[in-house]
């Protein structure tokens, strides 16, 4: 049940997005240059030659204030202009991360070995970051909803990042009162999945790996659009469905959300595609019965692995055409060595591979050769 609790979870998390996706502009103001992000509206960036100052816009669901922190060189003195505002010396050298998404960003950078602790690192798969949590280099912190508190002052990081689906962060504050900054990660609510990936910009600044982190996210975006491109190209587009069923309700992605960029982008006709929620819609079973009957692949299906197994499970997904063709792929099976589902973790960030995952469902003539990375069909 815990596992069920946990995909649900994820599964509201993946389908949340923020406002309607526009590119930045390069300008320049008072606080220096502005960092050109293309897809992430999440974060802005100022460069200035004393500092780094990082605004983040959204940093939970309808939040209202944007939060502001300045990146300070450990080998410069911090500005007088500043020395009351968020502060926070780089690069870090003992961090300390709430989400399993930060994981690849912090191995993509090379600087896996700073992490001190994680909450719940069991669900951790990142092959790096697996061997130093055997090895104990790397404490358990309890839950993001009931953080230990006196191993965390004990453990002595120098930033915690974190994430929240609400505005309330009081054990996020009590650790700032201690002298622990955190810095607030909102890549999952960017709507564009290249959005989410930039945010590894966000950790470059952070461990002064800006090069690095542009190069990472230069490679993936060339993947990506490549990708988009081939899939565009095809002539013929399958019908989709998309989300679950819980409980009573069917949960889909809304017409210009994450997950329909993604089916769209990968040569997909979404269902839904006409509707503008960035979230997810809450249907009941006969408003999609009636739209989906006859799509022609269903992504979704849970942590089930065989229509069997998910007919026993819901009869009511037995009257899918996907169902008796078998044409239904989840993302939710495939795990690590531990039972971290691998999408929530490394999807985030690789685009690319989700992308090329859809467009092998979509369109396995296009890529013959690719081998899926996160979905696998139901037998």
């Amino acid at each position: 049940m815990k596992l069920i609790h946990l995909l649900c979870i994820c599964y509201f998390i993946c389908l949340a997005s923020c406002k309607k996706q526009t590119s930045a502009k390069a300008i320049i103001t008072p606080n220096g240059n502005v960092e050109k992000t293309d897809y992430a509206n999440g974060f802005n960036i100022h460069k200035n030659e004393n500092y780094t100052k990082l605004q983040v816009i959204k940093p939970w669901p309808n939040a209202v204030d944007t939060l502001t922190y300045y990146f300070v060189s450990k080998n410069k003195e911090i500005p007088v202009a500043i020395k009351n505002e968020k502060v926070i010396r780089t690069p870090i050298d003992r961090v300390l991360v709430t989400s399993t998404t930060d994981i690849p960003l912090l191995e993509a950078l090379g600087v896996e070995h700073t992490l001190v602790g994680f909450p719940e690192p069991k669900y951790i798969s990142a092959p790096k970051t697996r061997k130093r949590i055997d090895a104990g280099q790397i404490k358990n912190v309890g839950s993001l909803l009931s953080l230990n508190t006196e191993l965390i002052l004990d453990l002595q990081p120098e930033l915690i990042i974190g994430f929240s689906s609400n505005a309330s962060v009081k054990e996020f504050d009590l650790f700032e009162r201690s002298g622990i900054p955190t810095v607030m990660n909102g890549s999952w609510l960017e709507s564009h999945p290249l959005g989410r990936a930039e945010w590894i910009k966000v950790f470059g600044y952070l461990f002064d790996k800006e090069k690095e982190a542009t190069i990472y996210f230069n490679s993936i975006e060339k993947n990506y659009l490549e990708g988009k491109k081939l899939a565009q190209a095809a002539t013929q587009k399958p019908t989709i469905l998309s989300g679950n069923m819980y409980k009573d309700v069917w949960y889909v992605p809304g017409g210009n959300s994450y997950a329909a960029k993604l089916i769209h982008d990968a040569g997909g006709d979404y269902l839904w595609k006409t509707d503008t929620n960035t979230g997810s819609l809450a249907l009941n079973f006969e408003s999609v019965y009636d739209k989906a009957q006859h799509a022609a692949i269903w992504i979704g299906g849970g942590n089930f692995t065989s229509t069997k197994a998910l007919g026993n499970f819901e009869k009511k997904y037995t009257l899918f055409d996907v169902f008796t063709k078998q044409q239904i792929f989840s993302k939710d099976i495939k795990k690590g060595a531990t039972g971290g589902i691998l999408y929530y973790e490394q999807g985030s960030l690789r685009a690319d591979w989700v992308l090329l995952d859809l467009i092998k469902i979509f369109h396995p003539n296009l890529v013959p050769n690719h081998q899926f990375y996160f979905y696998q069909k139901l037998e």
